[in-house]
């Protein structure tokens, strides 16, 4: 069976959302694939997760942290340094698959040796298609649900704990591709997303976005690049904490990536100049707000600070 069917892990972590994540197993038990295992991560849930996993799941192999102060990517590579899998499926515990998708991963994956990351086609629960304008080759992948073959945790590593949520992906996928993997989009492989609202407020989005992605370009931009990847996260970011009644954090986020900056200089892993550029265009997580907020005026000024650059290169 290995060879026909090689074994997948999908790894999935949780934190106080037992209902959603009985859904997420319900449907997990459906899928046409014959060799998964599943492995589950609970950040010390009180609200009965566990006992209900143990009583309905007893397939899963659930792992249970001691406190609830480990985040999300913490979590998720305790559950990668558990995988056994020659693929990894990473799920958030509100997203579910359709029955078929580990078996057209799978194909996609040997079809392609040189792939690394396959992001899936993802709805929202209600049949919005959220990931449909997608290009087929990709910069970075939505963890909400994703495969990644292990051999990409193996060489370029696990997620970065240090950003505890948010941008992890882009981490992760920038140095999958430093060492050669490519990341595709399978809009073939259909995913669903119901963006629970436990555990999620835009305040803590904009707090890990700006700090995350201020360390991100800090970590792995250069020279001019560094200066617009820094700008393209401030500028719209700013516009948007307003909006959400989170400028607070937003500052708070800016300092906290700023007096962080001796430790992540020493992580310093400044990718190649393509790559950067790459991303700077490509980059639909990060970068995204200065699409999706539609400022023309915030656009027009940062795309006069690229062509300045790009002139005195």
């Amino acid at each position: 069976m290995s060879n026909e069917y090689p074994n997948i892990s999908i790894v999935i972590t949780t934190w106080n959302r037992k209902a959603m994540l009985q859904e997420v197993l319900s449907n997990i038990q459906g899928i046409d694939y014959p060799n998964y295992e599943v492995i589950l991560v609970d950040n010390h849930s009180v609200d009965g997760t566990v006992e209900m996993i143990r009583s309905e799941f007893s397939a899963v192999r659930i792992i249970v942290m001691p406190t609830s102060e480990y985040g999300p990517c913490e979590a998720m590579n305790i559950g990668f340094a558990n995988a056994s899998g020659e693929y990894v499926v990473v799920l958030d515990d509100d997203s579910y698959i359709e029955k078929d998708a580990l078996t057209k991963m799978v194909g996609l994956f040997r079809d392609n040796p040189q792939v690394g990351i396959i992001a899936f086609h993802i709805f929202t629960a209600e049949g919005i298609d959220w990931t449909k304008n997608l290009p087929f080759r990709l910069t970075t992948f939505n963890g909400c649900a994703a495969g990644i073959r292990s051999l990409v945790l193996t060489q370029a590593g696990f997620y970065s704990s240090d950003f505890f949520t948010y941008i992890n992906e882009n981490d992760l996928s920038i140095r999958a591709l430093a060492a050669g993997f490519d990341i595709i989009y399978a809009k073939e492989i259909v995913a669903y997303h119901r963006w629970s609202p436990l555990n999620r407020n835009n305040k803590r989005l904009i707090f890990f976005k700006v700090r995350n992605g201020l360390w991100f370009v800090m970590k792995y931009f250069s020279g001019k690049n560094l200066l617009i990847g820094v700008l393209r996260i401030i500028i719209p970011f700013s516009y948007a904490s307003v909006r959400e009644g989170a400028f607070f954090f937003y500052i708070k986020a800016v300092f906290s990536a700023f007096l962080s900056l001796p430790r992540i200089i020493k992580k310093r892993r400044v990718v190649s100049y393509d790559l950067q550029r790459r991303y700077l265009r490509e980059d639909w997580l990060l970068f995204q707000p200065v699409y999706y907020l539609g400022l023309k005026k915030m656009r027009k000024l940062l795309a006069k600070v690229e062509q300045f650059f790009r002139r005195n290169k």
